[in-house]
């Protein structure tokens, strides 16, 4: 029997365990097979109650990866999750036997509502803080395309083609990273496999036709640019990771689009994700195909603060939760996505039940996909309930066990480099700071 066969069974029969462990896991979770592959999803905001029933409906953002000449779209998908958690029951909300007395136990979980023509597969798709209406896709060939979703049709007719709103161009080849900024409406950042990074203003740029041109492009990387992510609070400035193993920070007033203010070669190979603390200025992790995750303070990048070990294959996406600061979560090439309580760093390592050392931040590890993760995604609305996709066609929304969050909630604050330093970072004049970044090196 090959490697691979015995492989597959051992994951499937890993998947076996923790469908039978589920109802001692979470509070909810819900599992949904697509006909093919999605690379991306995120929630989108609006938690809304269905009247007359015990249930909520959000909408999640999905794409296609097909194969051949099949149509690729960008989808949204309503997911119905629980009001309450019966605790007697027994089962988590969503899954199991039905013996949780639940109208959610009647209806399909997760549905596809809308599906709109894309050329080639979405790499990435993300919605305009600002309105979510605005989806912004990652496409093969390079180019950005922008969508009003509320413009097309809930399903595509035969003959229709792909017909965004706008075109974002600017990029050779393709990529992953893509970021709207929080603060600024209409400012999106891209990365791509042409080691460039390009800023689109789509508010006020200048457009031909139904196409625009990078209002400017960034060029510090030597490798392909695999994630890029805005600051949550100083919306001047942004981060960049790529395959030449470097974190770059960025300062959009600086004149010199070649150099940014602070660099670091964050891990031993390439890196795939990086993530802003959401109410941390100083703190922003990366996480690398070398399987850790580095905990940074963008003050002095000169030395990482702490490293996660736990995945055991490339960590290819990490993201704060919106609710509580100290709260990460990472998916891994691994098949897992795992939770980490950061207000934990300082304590000692602990022991599980099969005699292994686990890292004391690891807070819970999601298992139920049976090939590498794509993305993941926290609900902006609902307090630990995340969205994950993977190469198993599966999308997946769940929420860990409220007996293992609850003793979270008093977490520690996120570890930062030196404690009295103001947490405004950002640079008052861009060439000083760029020159004294410099001078330090």
């Amino acid at each position: 029997m090959s490697g691979v066969s015995v492989g597959k069974r051992l994951y499937v029969e890993e998947y076996r365990i923790w469908k039978r462990n589920t109802p001692f896991l979470y509070d909810y979770v819900v599992s949904k097979a697509l006909e093919w592959p999605s690379l991306t999803c995120e929630w989108l905001p609006g938690r809304r109650k269905v009247t007359g029933t015990d249930y909520f409906a959000q909408s999640i953002l999905l794409g296609t990866h097909t194969t051949g000449n099949e149509q690729n779209y960008l989808m949204i998908a309503d997911v119905r999750s629980p009001d309450y958690v019966d605790e007697d029951a027994g089962e988590p909300q969503g899954e199991g036997d039905g013996t949780v007395k639940s109208k959610l136990q009647e209806v399909e979980k997760v549905t596809i509502v809308q599906k709109i023509n894309h050329e080639g597969e979405v790499n990435r798709a993300r919605a305009m803080p600002q309105n979510c209406f605005l989806v912004a896709t990652k496409s093969p060939n390079g180019q950005l395309l922008v969508f009003d979703t509320s413009r097309h049709m809930l399903k595509p007719s035969i003959a229709e083609t792909c017909s965004p709103q706008l075109r974002l161009g600017g990029h050779k080849k393709e990529g992953y990273g893509i970021c709207w900024n929080k603060r600024t409406e209409g400012q999106l950042l891209s990365g791509s496999d042409d080691a460039l990074i390009c800023m689109w203003d789509i508010a006020h740029g200048k457009k031909v036709g139904d196409v625009i041109d990078p209002a400017r492009v960034f060029s510090g990387h030597q490798q392909a640019v695999q994630d890029v992510a805005w600051h949550y609070n100083q919306p001047q400035i942004f981060g960049s990771v790529g395959d030449d193993k470097k974190l770059m920070l960025w300062d959009m007033r600086s004149p010199d689009r070649s150099r940014p203010f602070s660099s670091v070669q964050a891990h031993e190979q390439e890196v795939n994700c990086l993530a802003f603390n959401p109410e941390v200025d100083s703190a922003v992790v990366t996480g690398s195909t070398d399987s850790t995750i580095a905990l940074w303070d963008i003050r002095a990048l000169d030395k990482s603060l702490h490293t996660l070990k736990g995945h055991e294959g490339d960590v290819f996406q990490v993201a704060f939760s919106p609710k509580s600061a100290g709260i990460l979560a990472s998916a891994s090439a691994d098949r897992r996505v795992m939770v980490w309580n950061l207000g934990k760093i300082q304590q000692n390592s602990k022991v599980s039940d099969a005699g292994d050392e686990l890292p004391h931040e690891l807070l819970f590890v999601h298992s139920g996909h049976t090939e590498k993760l794509n993305d993941i995604s926290w609900n902006p609305d609902d307090i630990w309930s995340l969205a994950s996709v993977a190469e198993d066609n599966i999308v997946q929304c769940w929420s860990p066990g409220s007996h293992i969050t609850n003793a979270e909630e008093s977490e520690a604050p996120v570890p930062s480099g030196e404690q009295g330093k103001p947490k405004d970072s950002k640079p008052e004049d861009p060439k000083e700071e760029t020159r004294d970044k410099m001078d330090e090196k």
